[in-house]
């Protein structure tokens, strides 16, 4: 749910330039985010543990205190202890790709790339650009929960490689469809492949890296974002070369990158039941 943010990006700002210009707008964003941090800064406290180590109390004897409190998880080192660990494990990196195929190149760039997308190429103006690219990313974030809940029961691996295959048909749709209906189909059957695979991989994260689930947490949040600053300029070279249908032929990218994306996560569900075999 915390991709909400984007999407509302979407659809408030291309209101706001409407009404009271670009300059108002962002200013109006940067008054809102001031807003919500600090009343986060006020509201927000640390878990039981750092309350209690904060204020003089030893490690164990806080850990004692603060589990019959309630909380579950402890720190089992240092950040950079645990980024060290899974930045050794191959399997992080192999979800590092996963995610920057669903998330960063792929849920990332198209919430700034579909307000472009729908002007240029459907000549809508940028209000109703901006409600269809929020359209997008809130579907697109709604999907994550059932994706989760689904990868618990099935398996992460399986809702990665289905969730690769819809983007698949998603990217085909898109590529294909010059129809305005077609188009709003193949975003959504795209934006449930992607939150699908999103909250899968997180599943994963904790399969694979049980002992740094913090550090693996955070290469693949962090690396993952990146793949934006490729899909994105890769997106306006296609728009570049083939004019305004290149707009839609640049959706082509992503049926390739899917279909890699669903053969990696099968060559990893492979590898695990191999692991489990063996053992």
């Amino acid at each position: 749910m915390g991709n909400f943010g984007p999407g509302l990006f979407n659809l408030v700002i291309p209101a706001l330039i409407v009404a009271v210009g670009i300059v108002g707008a962002y200013a109006s964003w940067l008054a809102f985010m001031a807003i919500v941090a600090t009343g986060y800064a006020l509201c927000a406290v640390n878990p039981y543990f750092f309350q209690l180590t904060n204020r003089g109390v030893g490690s164990d004897t806080a850990r004692q205190i603060a589990a019959a409190s309630g909380q579950e998880m402890f720190p089992t080192g240092s950040a950079w202890d645990s980024l060290a660990r899974a930045g050794r494990n191959p399997l992080t990196w192999a979800l590092v790709f996963l995610y920057t195929i669903s998330f960063g190149g792929g849920f990332t760039a198209l919430t700034a790339w579909f307000p472009t997308y729908w002007y240029a190429f459907h000549d809508m103006n940028l209000v109703t650009a901006g409600a269809l690219s929020a359209l997008f990313t809130i579907y697109g974030s709604i999907v994550r929960v059932p994706g989760g809940i689904l990868s618990d029961r099935v398996g992460g691996e399986r809702v990665t490689i289905a969730g690769f295959l819809v983007m698949a048909v998603g990217g085909v749709i898109l590529t294909l469809a010059h129809d305005v209906g077609l188009s709003i189909l193949g975003m959504l059957v795209l934006a449930t492949g992607m939150g699908a695979a999103n909250a899968a991989i997180f599943k994963l994260v904790a399969d694979y890296t049980s002992g740094a689930v913090g550090g693996a947490s955070g290469l693949v949040g962090g690396f993952g974002g990146l793949g934006t600053l490729v899909v994105l300029p890769a997106l306006g070279m296609f728009a570049d070369s083939y004019g305004t249908e290149g707009y839609a032929l640049g959706f082509s990218m992503f049926i390739a990158f899917s279909l890699i994306s669903a053969i990696g996560a099968s060559v990893l569900e492979w590898h695990r039941r191999a692991t489990e075999g063996g053992s």
